[in-house]
């Protein structure tokens, strides 16, 4: 009887002893979130500007394959992915991300961004308003510029005049090097840098006054 007290006793010991064994945590960092991110027009939706904050700590996902973005390094809780490529729709992510003793479980997500439908409106890409000294609309002004492309023999190209103002480009970006000139006047010039809008569907028409002194 003595015996087997001293059998059970042993046993519990044992248990207590392999239950409070010591955890031991690796130094490797760990991943909060991978986020695979596709298009709904089908694939993986790559180069999109993906970030994750917890409300105090934010940080910019690394896109560590064609759609796949790392996001967060031991960052756990209610975390906030947030995410925009051009011509889609940005969109927001909320996440809860469990911790272990030693590190972050990462989370494995796939999410889709929707294509903006563009309008099938022509947006000019430069207004120029041709003015005197005083900044007097000058009558009988002209508005050239030069072509975008570098192709040999490409020419000049005319702006159209819509009311007191010329309009340059179709909704074309660009660097626009544009030339004003009207008999009496000296002739100037400008350059233009055009660029798309937030969602790549137009240019965000640049507007410049090019003002002529008397010859």
């Amino acid at each position: 009887m003595k015996n087997t007290a001293i059998t059970i006793l042993s046993l519990f010991t044992l248990a207590g002893l392999i239950g409070c064994e010591e955890v031991i945590c690796t130094d490797d960092a760990k991943t909060s979130v991978l986020l695979s991110l596709e298009s709904d027009l089908g694939g993986a939706l790559e180069g999109a500007e993906v970030s994750v904050t917890d409300g105090l700590v934010t940080e910019d996902c690394q896109e560590i394959d064609v759609g796949l973005y790392s996001c967060g390094i031991e960052l756990a809780g209610e975390l906030t992915i947030s995410m925009a490529a051009a011509g889609f729709e940005a969109e927001e992510l909320d996440v809860f991300v469990e911790e272990d003793e030693c590190h972050v479980i990462p989370q494995e997500l796939t999410h889709t961004l929707m294509a903006v439908d563009c309008t099938a409106e022509v947006v000019p890409s430069v207004m120029v308003s041709v003015i005197d000294e005083d900044g007097a609309v000058i009558d009988g002004a002209s508005v050239s510029h030069a072509p975008l492309s570098e192709e040999i023999g490409a020419e000049s190209m005319d702006c159209a005049l819509s009311g007191a103002a010329f309009y340059c480009g179709d909704d074309v970006p660009g660097v626009y090097e544009i030339m004003a000139q009207a008999e009496g006047f000296q002739i100037g010039s400008a350059s233009v840098t055009v660029e798309m809008d937030a969602l790549d569907c137009h240019v965000v028409t640049q507007s410049v006054d090019i003002i002529l002194a008397v010859e």
